[in-house]
């Protein structure tokens, strides 16, 4: 075997015929872009010397079944092992700081990532569709997980999210089908859009006091979780964030609320009484839609504004102390029929 090496940068492998076992020599700084792409190699020794992994460096290789990365390494690029199908376990050593744009994406044999202390930031779609790993530990130094990151990996069972990272990005964890449980520790202060959304087989999911908004459809479609706690500390709620918790049955609304947005909970069909606190300014369009089951929503009639549709198809709800005019309640406790663009109970 062969390299081209220029300037410390590995921007070539030429193969021997037979030869598929490679050691990245100790005079390499960065593999280049694409240097092992779609080599053939079937295993691959990185040592400490070499700090960068570069673009797509060692990609596309789906005979790879083994790596080992010495400490050293600082950097993961974009792209780095993606496509690389059958490596069951990848040891990420403690100087790595950056796990580029889909570095392990689309990898469908990953069973397992060992995320050492030392670790900063997870870019967008790092581990995108994973779809074998069934559970990861972030390390306290993660300060950053980017969108999309773990969206898809359907095999993830439970995740935890430290309190060193404050802001759940958007989608993170979307479409991960088979976690049941996500906690998220103290410090953490705010939920993406999409965060968890479609993560159907969720039955527990435990909110910090430190929290304080959840985003659009953050747990939208997690069709399995049956009971919720939102902290006091929460202020804002996005909409459509339990759209679809269908045996969804009890969930507490912390005062400090001002609005429950547009289906924040449409279609939540097990959901049965929910008490709005006096905070609560209004209630949008389709919030309690299609909760079927809903008999009770204490504090609801003192509500000023309540918009089209807000408990449209609750067909248990007992509408008796709302002093709307039969108008209003016509539109706003819809039972099937025609659907206005605008329109808006006040009283």
């Amino acid at each position: 075997m062969s390299f081209v090496i220029e300037d410390g940068v590995l921007t070539k492998y030429i193969p021997e015929e037979g030869i598929t076992d490679v050691t990245v020599p100790d005079n390499v700084r960065e593999l280049g872009i694409m240097a092992f792409a779609h080599s053939g190699i079937t295993s691959i020794h990185i040592p400490g010397t070499c700090k960068v992994l570069g673009l797509a460096s060692v990609s596309m290789n789906p005979t790879l079944h083994s790596v080992q990365i010495d400490e050293g390494v600082e950097i993961f690029g974009d792209r780095c092992f993606e496509g690389d199908q059958f490596l069951p376990l990848v040891d990420i050593p403690s100087s790595v700081k950056y796990i580029g744009l889909r570095a392990f994406g689309g990898g469908k044999g990953y069973k397992e990532f060992v995320l050492h202390e030392g670790l900063e930031e997870i870019a967008e779609r790092g581990f995108t569709s994973c779809d074998h790993v069934e559970k990861l530990s972030f390390p306290r130094s993660v300060k950053k997980v980017g969108l999309n990151a773990f969206n898809g990996c359907i095999g993830l069972k439970e995740v935890t999210i430290p309190g060193n990272i404050q802001y759940v990005w958007d989608y993170a964890f979307a479409a991960c089908h088979s976690i049941e449980t996500i906690v998220l520790e103290e410090g953490v202060e705010e939920i993406g859009d999409r965060a968890f959304a479609y993560c159907s087989a969720a039955t527990k999911v435990v909110l910090p006091s430190t929290l304080r908004k959840i985003g659009d459809r953050a747990f939208a479609g997690c069709a399995s979780l049956k009971e919720l706690v939102i902290p006091a500390s929460v202020t804002e709620i996005g909409a459509n964030a339990f759209d679809g918790c269908e045996a969804l049955e009890s969930v507490t609304i912390p005062e400090g609320i001002t609005e429950i947005k547009e289906s924040t909970f449409y279609s939540c069909k097990a959901l049965k009484e929910v008490q709005i606190p006096a905070s609560v300014e209004r209630i949008g369009r389709s919030a309690f839609e299609r909760c079927e089951s809903l008999m009770k929503a204490d504090g609801a009639e003192n509500i000023r504004t309540i918009d089209v549709l807000a408990f449209g198809d609750c067909y248990a709800l007992d509408t008796s102390a709302f002093t709307l005019s039969d108008e209003d309640k016509e539109w706003v406790f819809a039972i099937s029929g025609p659907r206005p663009e605008k329109m808006t109970a006040l009283y």
